[in-house]
C-alpha cells in the first residue's frame, strides 16, 4: 500500500470516527436534555414550600439533582454551581438601576437580601416583576416569583464602570443598567 493511500485510508477512518463520536455526542445531549426535562416537571409539580423565589430555585434544582444520572449531573454542573453559591449580593450592584432594553425600560431596585423589584416605565402596562438576584463569576442570576420558576434566567455581565453595566440577555439582546441610587448596606458583600 502506497504512502498516499495509506494518509487516505487513515482520513477517512478519523473522520468516520468524529463523524460517529458527534452522533453519539446529539444523542447523549438530548438523552440527558429529556431526563432534565422529565425530572424539572416533576418537581415542578411538587407544592412549594419556598415562598423566596431563590430558595424555591434551589429546592428544583436540588429535586433535579436528586433525580439525575451521571449524564444529567453532568450536564446540570455549571448551573448547580451558580445556584449553590447564591444568595451573593456584591455592593457594587445594590441600589435602583434603570434597566434598557429594546422594547422595554424598568426601574429596577437590588436589596442586599438578594430580592428586586422591576417596575415598568415602559410600556407602562407592562407587568412588575419580583423575585430573587444573585452574582457569580461575571454573571447575574435572576429567580422569579410569577412566571418563569425553572431555569433560571441567567446573564453574562460586562461592566463599563461602577456605575454602568450590560447583561446579554438569553436572546443575545443586551440590557443597560444605569445607576439611580446606591444603597449603604452593611449586609451586601464587599468585593
Amino acid at each position: 500500500m502506497s504512502d498516499a493511500s495509506r494518509t487516505l485510508t487513515w482520513t477517512v477512518r478519523a473522520l468516520g470516527w468524529l463523524i460517529a463520536l458527534g452522533v453519539m455526542a446529539v444523542f447523549v445531549h438530548k438523552y440527558g436534555t429529556s431526563r432534565i426535562t422529565s425530572a424539572t416537571l416533576q418537581c415542578a409539580e411538587q407544592s412549594r414550600t419556598e415562598r423566596n423565589a431563590l430558595a424555591f430555585g434551589q429546592q428544583i434544582l436540588d429535586c433535579i439533582y436528586a433525580k439525575s444520572g451521571p449524564v444529567e449531573r453532568w450536564m446540570l454542573n455549571d448551573t448547580k454551581q451558580l445556584v449553590s453559591a447564591l444568595p451573593y449580593a456584591p455592593c457594587r450592584y445594590v441600589g435602583t438601576w434603570r434597566a434598557t432594553r429594546p422594547g422595554a425600560v424598568y426601574t429596577v431596585t437590588l436589596q442586599d437580601d438578594s430580592t428586586f423589584i422591576a417596575e415598568p416605565i415602559e410600556p407602562r402596562n407592562a407587568d412588575t416583576i419580583t423575585g430573587s438576584w444573585g452574582f457569580h463569576k461575571d454573571r447575574l442570576i435572576w429567580f422569579y416569583d410569577n412566571g418563569r420558576v425553572w431555569p433560571p434566567d441567567i446573564n453574562p455581565v460586562r461592566h463599563q464602570n461602577d456605575d454602568i453595566f450590560m447583561v446579554t440577555e438569553p436572546d443575545r439582546s443586551t440590557t443597560t443598567y444605569m445607576l439611580l441610587k446606591r444603597f449603604n448596606s452593611t449586609a451586601c458583600a464587599r468585593v
